[in-house]
C-alpha cells in the first residue's frame, strides 16, 4: 500500500513540475519525494535518504540527507508542496446548503522536549504542551481549511481565520469552544449560520447578542428536531481525524524528531496530502 501511495505521489510531482530542470541532478519531485518517503515511514528525513531505502520502481539519482534537508526549505519545493495539496484539497462545487464542522486535534508533545515553539494549552479537559491541527470539513468527510499552530493558539481565535474559507450559505457546527459573538458575526459576514451550544449556561447576558447566536440556542435548547440532527453530525469531523490517523501511514503523532512549527507544519500538511490520496472522498 505505502509503495502504491508513494507512486501515486510521485505522478502528481511530475505532473506539476513537468520534470528537473537543464543541468539540475535532482528535480524539486524528487526532493518532495524522498520527504515523502520518510513521511509514509514515519522515519526520520536521513533514513530516507540511503539508497537502500529508495523505492524499487524508482530510478536515477538518490540524494543525500543534506541535499535534501537544504533544497526542501527551498520556496520551490514550498510551492510544489501548496500545489499538490492544492490539487487534492480544492473546494468542491458548492451544494445550495453548505454544512461545515469545526474543531481541533492536539498533537501532543513531552513536557521535557526542548522544542520551545511547542507551548502549552488546553487539550482533552486538561493542558499539555505540544501543537493542534485546527480544521473545518464538510459532511463527506472532505477537508475545507485547516491550519497547524502551537497548541497555546485559541480555537476562537484560529477560527476567525478558517471561516473566511468556508463557502456559504449553510450552517457551520461547533461545539462549545466556539459560543463567541465575534464567531457568529464572522460567520454571518461569509454566509454562514454558527451553531454552537452555550458555553455558560443560563441568561444571554445584557449586551446585544447577535441574532445567529439566540437562534443556535433556540435550535439546540429547545428540543428542535433538526437542531438535534445538525448538532448530531458534528462527530463528522472526529470521524476524519480518526481516518487521518488510523492507518499505517497515518497522523499517529509527532515523531520526536518533528520539533518546531515548521517542520511540525510540513509533517501534518504531508500526512493530509497522503491521506486526501489515499482515501478519496465522494
Amino acid at each position: 500500500m505505502e509503495d502504491e501511495l508513494l507512486r501515486r505521489v510521485y505522478r502528481l510531482l511530475r505532473e506539476l513540475t513537468g520534470g528537473r530542470g537543464p543541468r539540475v541532478l535532482y528535480g524539486d519531485a524528487t526532493i518532495v519525494l524522498v520527504y515523502f518517503r520518510a513521511v509514509v515511514c514515519d522515519r526520520p528525513v536521513s533514513w530516507a535518504c540511503d539508497p537502500r531505502h529508495r523505492p524499487r520502481w524508482y530510478e536515477g539519482p538518490w540524494p543525500s540527507a543534506s541535499t535534501v534537508s537544504r533544497r526542501r526549505r527551498r520556496d520551490s519545493a514550498q510551492r510544489l508542496l501548496r500545489a499538490v495539496e492544492a490539487r487534492l484539497l480544492g473546494a468542491p462545487p458548492a451544494p445550495r446548503v453548505s454544512c461545515y464542522l469545526i474543531d481541533a486535534k492536539p498533537m501532543l508533545v513531552s513536557d521535557y522536549s526542548k522544542d520551545r515553539q511547542a507551548k502549552r494549552g488546553f487539550a482533552y479537559k486538561g493542558f499539555a504542551r505540544g501543537y493542534k491541527l485546527y480544521a473545518i470539513c464538510d459532511l463527506d468527510r472532505r477537508l475545507v481549511a485547516y491550519h497547524v499552530d502551537s497548541m497555546n493558539e485559541s480555537e476562537r481565535t484560529v477560527a476567525a481565520r478558517l471561516i473566511p474559507r468556508a463557502r456559504g450559505p449553510g450552517y457551520l457546527v461547533g461545539d462549545a469552544m466556539y459560543d463567541a459573538d465575534h464567531l457568529y458575526r464572522t460567520a454571518a459576514a461569509h454566509g454562514l449560520h454558527l451553531v454552537a451550544p452555550r458555553n455558560r449556561r443560563g441568561g444571554v447576558g445584557n449586551r446585544p447578542q447577535h441574532p445567529d447566536r439566540l437562534h443556535a440556542i433556540a435550535l439546540l435548547e429547545t428540543g428542535n428536531a433538526f437542531g438535534t440532527s445538525l448538532y448530531a453530525a458534528r462527530y463528522t469531523i472526529e470521524q476524519y481525524f480518526a481516518s487521518l490517523t488510523n492507518r499505517a501511514w497515518g497522523l499517529k503523532g509527532l515523531p520526536n524528531w518533528v520539533r518546531t512549527l515548521p517542520r511540525v507544519r510540513q509533517w501534518i500538511q504531508a500526512k493530509i496530502i497522503l491521506h486526501a490520496l489515499a482515501v478519496p472522498t465522494t
